[in-house]
């Protein structure tokens, strides 16, 4: 059923693009493609619906998979920050620490990276990073969050 549908899409796709294409010779489209240009174009056109829809439930999907939790700074970043940094809901670099202490949770930078990432880390940031923590002191101290989202 599903073949029957998709050969049908993509007949009538190759038709009407055939169809727009002899429509609007010299408008849009310049008289200088060849034969074989214009018959890659019929064929290959029909792919373009399903793929700007698997583009954008890709986005979806990655959007609502990082919807309340922090997302992992990208690698040519990382350099250039912290050890413990994320990325919170705006796209604003803060570090695991305070990322919690505002949200009200409890994520590691484990949970984040991935425990490679931690392995790799030097003893001076792993240091680093518990100050950072005892800076921000327990989940619950958070003055403008209420007793209800504890």
């Amino acid at each position: 059923m599903y073949i029957a549908l998709f050969l049908a899409y993509w007949m009538i796709s190759c038709v009407a693009v055939y169809v727009y294409r002899k429509r609007s010779k010299g408008r849009f489209v310049g008289n200088n493609t060849s034969v074989w240009e214009h018959i890659v174009i019929i064929l290959l056109s029909p792919l373009t619906l399903p793929i700007i829809a698997i583009l954008m439930l890709y986005g979806k999907y990655k959007n609502a998979y990082f919807k309340n939790r922090p997302k992992p700074v990208p690698k040519r970043m990382r350099k250039y920050l912290k050890s413990d940094c994320v990325l919170d809901e705006r796209n604003h670099t803060v570090s695991i620490a305070e990322y919690n202490y505002k949200h009200g949770t409890d994520y590691t930078l484990e949970d984040v990276y991935g425990k490679k990432y931690i392995v790799s880390l030097s003893k001076e940031d792993k240091a680093a990073i518990k100050d950072e923590i005892s800076n921000y002191g327990p989940k619950g101290d958070c003055p403008w969050r209420t007793d209800a989202a504890a």
